[in-house]
C-alpha cells in the first residue's frame, strides 16, 4: 500500500489527467471520496469548506433537477442544456 502525500494537484476543479491522478492516488491508498448531491448555494459552500477544513478532495454532485435550477429558471431545458450548463455556474473554490 503506497502512502505518499498527493502534494502536486492545484486546488479546485480538477478535469482530465489531474482527476485521474486523484482517482489513482485514491485507489492506491485505499480511501474514497464523497460524491455529495447538493441542493443550493448553502450546501455547496458547505461542502467546500468543510472539504477545505479537512484538506479533503471532495465531488459536488447534482442532480438533473439541481443542476437546471442552478442554470436559472429563464434557461430553457431543451435537450437537457440548462441541466448541463447549470452546474458550471457553481464556484469552484472555497477561499
Amino acid at each position: 500500500m503506497m502512502t505518499e502525500q498527493l502534494t502536486t494537484l492545484r486546488a479546485g476543479v480538477l478535469h482530465g489527467d489531474e482527476i485521474q491522478a486523484l482517482f489513482r492516488h485514491a485507489k492506491a491508498n485505499a480511501y474514497a471520496m464523497p460524491a455529495v448531491n447538493v441542493t443550493g448555494t448553502n450546501t455547496v459552500n458547505a461542502v467546500l469548506e468543510a472539504a477545505k477544513a479537512v484538506n479533503s478532495p471532495v465531488m459536488i454532485q447534482f442532480s438533473n433537477g439541481g443542476a437546471q435550477f442552478f442554470a436559472g429558471k429563464s434557461i430553457p431545458n431543451g435537450d437537457q442544456r440548462a441541466s448541463i450548463a447549470g452546474p458550471f455556474r457553481v464556484p469552484s473554490t472555497c477561499t
